[in-house]
């Protein structure tokens, strides 16, 4: 009789721990199964249904599956984290992930509620880069191979001025002119006098590896494009082949329109942190363009 009610407990006890298994694997299911690049990463960063490197499993998302809860066992706790992922286009992924939440409820479905309290104000955007090496699935759509080129903001070549940390370059005009593939512009950096040290920017700026080296003399593929709070960013990948590792290859840029041409505003690296205005980009591009 003993034995017989301790079967009946054990198997209770696995079916309950059985039923909750499932209910985390069936609460989350991402929409990628992919491997990017990222910012300080050496490594590609892989993502799938369940699964992200550095943050863990995700047990459950918001209604709208923008909020998720992750799940990663460390040494000694466990760290249950709110991450926002937001697909802006299936070239790039962009999300911010909280702190480990200190007092976290499972039974509490209000997921949109708990990361509004996880996330700080000055929480950064990560954005992540596809790789060009594997395969992606991004809701139902797949594809294989490069991450595929898109059209620049601007459709032709143009001439334009500069500004970078140093200050400013106006006494001389460089110029972006239009490759013969599509989505690639490359880019001429005139060297001026009025800026310190100005041996080292444009034609020799590659050269002696120095502030602003990405733009001198290489191409720029358009990867993405998409709209953010009004504003309109890209996406370019550094395609000159001396050039290497993702921190170097990949940018962001956000682009304002006037009326004979419009502004361009380059993170300093692959991170895209600073992107939230234009006036905060490590270089800023003027650009003027015939009709």
């Amino acid at each position: 009789m003993i034995a017989h009610e301790l079967q009946l407990v054990v198997f209770f006890l696995v079916t309950i721990v059985t039923l909750i298994l499932t209910f985390e694997e069936d609460g989350c299911r991402l929409k990628w199964n992919a491997t990017y690049h990222m910012s300080g990463r050496t490594a590609l960063l892989k993502l799938n249904e369940t699964w992200m490197d550095t943050l863990g499993y995700c047990i459950v998302s918001s209604s709208n599956h923008q909020n998720y809860i992750f799940r990663l066992e460390l040494s000694n706790s466990i760290c249950y984290r709110c991450v926002a992922i937001f697909n802006v286009h299936p070239n790039i992924l962009q999300y911010k992930q909280s702190g480990c939440i200190k007092q976290y409820e499972s039974n509490n479905n209000d997921i949109d509620n708990i990361c509004r309290f996880a996330f700080r104000g000055d929480t950064p955007m990560k954005t992540l880069f596809r790789s060009n090496f594997f395969e992606i699935t991004v809701q139902n759509m797949e594809n294989t191979g490069d991450a595929k080129s898109e059209q620049c903001p601007f459709e032709r070549s143009f001439n334009f001025t500069y500004i970078i940390q140093d200050g400013s370059c106006t006494s001389r005009v460089s110029s972006a002119t239009v490759c013969s593939e599509y989505g690639k512009y490359r880019f001429h950096y005139e060297a001026c006098p009025e800026l310190p040290n100005y041996e080292s920017h444009g034609k020799l700026q590659y050269k002696k590896r120095t502030v602003n080296q990405q733009f001198s003399k290489d191409e720029l593929e358009c990867i993405a494009h998409w709209n953010s709070f009004g504003a309109e960013f890209f996406a370019v990948r550094i395609t000159n082949s001396s050039i290497t590792g993702p921190n170097t290859i990949f940018r962001c840029l956000i682009h304002q329109k006037t009326a004979f041409g419009g502004r361009i505003g380059v993170s300093a690296d692959s991170s895209c942190n600073e992107l939230t205005d234009l006036i905060y980009a490590g270089t800023i591009i003027e650009y003027t363009q015939g009709s």
